[in-house]
C-alpha cells in the first residue's frame, strides 16, 4: 500500500520534532525509516538545507502529582527610575441595618400594645395541715381562762344521786383574750423558712387580730429584738414584757441549724435564761421548731413547750400544756 507523499513528509516532520537529531547522519537515518525508498533522495536535499518547517511541540499536560511551575519573578522598579507611590487605604465602617418589621405587625397595633400582667409566685404550702391549722394554732396559743361551771360534771353527779357539794365542779375555758406575743427568728439559720414564717405571721394576725404583738430577732431574743430594722433592735428585757398571762410563741430553731454566713448559733443556756425571765414575768412560752423532736434539747422542755412545725402537730397535742398556761 502506497502512502500519500504529503502524509509521509508530515510523519517525517513530526518524527524530527520529537527526536531532535543533533547531526545530519541521524536525520538521514530517520528519513530512511519514515519515508519510502523512492522519496528518500527527493527529501535529502530539503533536510540538508533545513527548509522543512518543524512543528511546535504540543503542550505537555501537568500531572496532579507534580509541583506547579515556579511563578516568574516580580519585576523590581529601578530605584533611579519612577518612585513607587503608596496606595491610600480607606476603611469604611458599614452601619448595621436595622431589623425589618413585618407589615402584618404594623397593621395590628393592639398586638404591640398588649401587655401581659406579671404572674405572682405561688404561696408556699403551709407547714401545718391546712384543714386544721386554725384549730391547731388556737389550741397552741390559748391560755387558761377564767374558771366556769362544768355543766357536764354537775349533770353526771345529779344523775348518780350524789350531792353537788362545795366547791362546785369548775373547768377552765381556753381563751385568746389575753393576747399573743409572736417572736420570729430572722437569723441566717432560718433562711430556708423565711417565707413560711411570713405566711405564719399573716395567719396569726387574722386569728388573733389586734391582740398580736410581732417582734423579730436573730438567734435569740436576748441578743436583740424589735419591730423595725435590725440596727434598732435591743436585747429583750422588761420593756418588751407583755402583760402577765400573755402567751409568748417563738418561731425558731433553738440554735439547732447552722448559719451559712458564720452567725453564732444560740446556746441552750441563752434560751433557758430567756424562758425563765418570761416565766417570772407571769407569761408562758411556746416554741415552734422546724426540726424533728429527736433533735430537741430535752432540758428546755421543762421551761417551755416545744411543738413540731409540720403536719404531725395535732389539736390534742397543742392542748396538752393548757392547764399550766396561767
Amino acid at each position: 500500500m502506497r502512502r500519500d507523499h504529503s502524509s509521509s513528509l508530515a510523519d517525517l516532520a513530526h518524527a524530527l520534532a520529537r527526536l531532535q537529531p543533533a547531526d545530519e547522519a541521524t536525520r538521514s537515518a530517520i528519513a530512511a525509516i519514515v519515508l519510502p525508498r523512492e522519496q528518500v533522495d527527493e527529501t535529502r536535499a530539503p533536510l540538508e538545507a533545513g527548509s522543512i518547517p518543524l512543528p511546535e511541540p504540543a503542550p505537555v499536560a501537568m500531572s496532579p502529582f507534580l509541583p506547579p511551575p515556579p511563578s516568574p519573578p516580580l519585576r523590581q522598579h529601578d530605584s533611579a527610575g519612577d518612585e513607587q507611590e503608596d496606595v491610600p487605604v480607606v476603611v469604611t465602617r458599614l452601619r448595621r441595618p436595622s431589623p425589618s418589621v413585618p407589615k402584618w405587625v404594623e397593621k395590628e397595633p393592639s398586638f404591640l400594645a398588649a401587655s401581659h400582667p406579671e404572674i405572682p409566685a405561688p404561696e408556699p404550702a403551709p407547714l401545718l395541715e391546712a384543714g386544721r391549722s386554725r384549730a391547731t394554732l388556737s389550741a397552741m396559743l390559748s391560755t387558761h381562762g377564767e374558771d366556769q361551771l362544768n355543766f357536764e360534771a354537775v349533770i353526771l353527779r345529779i344523775g348518780r344521786g350524789q350531792a353537788l357539794g362545795i366547791p362546785l365542779p369548775l373547768r377552765g375555758v381556753p381563751t385568746l383574750s389575753r393576747g399573743v406575743q409572736l417572736l420570729v427568728d430572722r437569723g441566717e439559720a432560718m433562711l430556708p423558712f423565711h417565707r413560711d414564717a411570713t405566711h405564719l405571721e399573716h395567719r396569726l394576725a387574722q386569728l388573733v387580730g389586734a391582740g398580736l404583738e410581732l417582734l423579730h430577732f436573730a438567734a435569740c431574743p436576748a441578743r436583740g429584738c424589735g419591730k423595725g430594722a435590725r440596727h434598732q433592735w435591743s436585747p429583750y428585757g422588761p420593756k418588751h414584757f407583755p402583760r402577765p398571762g400573755t402567751r409568748v410563741l417563738c418561731v425558731t430553731d433553738l440554735g439547732l441549724g447552722a448559719a451559712p454566713g458564720g452567725e453564732i448559733p444560740a446556746t441552750r443556756e441563752e434560751w433557758w435564761r430567756f424562758a425563765m425571765m418570761l416565766r417570772r414575768a407571769g407569761c408562758s412560752v411556746g416554741v415552734l421548731l422546724p426540726y424533728p423532736s429527736e433533735r430537741w434539747p430535752s432540758e428546755l422542755s421543762r421551761v417551755m413547750e416545744l411543738f413540731s412545725w409540720d403536719r404531725t402537730l395535732t389539736v390534742s397535742r397543742a392542748m396538752q400544756g393548757l392547764p399550766q398556761r396561767r
